[in-house]
């Protein structure tokens, strides 16, 4: 597949030493539609071959000493309630979850999600707090430590210096 062939040579060039997949979501529903012809129900006992492909991916760039970062897109989350009839229905929660494949998390040495805080007004619609960005570390493998930890918008040196400790911040700059 075309994608596949582009992964192996960016992952090849030494010149290379970051790649982004924006986003990951529509990485892993390519390969559902290579595989499958369709997105949606596609039998979950055949998503073996999909998820080998995919965890592939993503180990070419370890192996490759790369940084893969995964941009995944989130849809809301539901949950399944009785209405006061004994129907069942389904309600939003609130919260947010992430699309694609969801086996990820353990592919990666560290995940993260951004979160924006909207900006405060004044009842004249003036701004009295800016909005802003910011960092919630939800695994590091390499520090555990910073694992929950919720940091204001930063570097990409700077995170990866949270969630790397151990790696010189000039390999980052690079």
């Amino acid at each position: 597949a075309p994608f596949n062939e582009d992964a192996t040579a960016f992952f090849a060039d030494p010149s290379i030493k970051t790649v982004v997949w924006d986003t990951a979501s529509e990485v892993w529903e390519m390969l559902r539609l290579a595989h499958f012809g369709k997105l949606m129900q596609n039998p979950q006992m055949q998503y073996g071959v999909v998820n080998a492909e995919y965890k592939a991916l993503v180990r070419m760039a370890n192996t490759a000493r790369k940084n893969l970062i995964l941009i995944h897109q989130l849809s809301k989350e539901y949950k399944t309630v009785e209405d006061g009839q004994g129907k069942e229905k389904s309600i939003e929660t609130g919260n947010y979850k992430r699309q694609g494949n969801n086996k990820v998390d353990y592919l990666v040495h560290s995940y993260v999600r951004t979160l924006y805080d909207e900006p405060v007004k004044s009842s004249k619609g003036v701004v009295v707090t800016p909005g802003k960005f910011r960092i919630e570390i939800l695994r590091s493998r390499y520090n555990p430590d910073a694992n929950g930890m919720v940091v204001d918008s930063c570097s990409f040196v700077d995170l990866m210096g949270l969630l790397a400790p151990h790696v010189d911040s000039e390999a980052w700059n690079q």
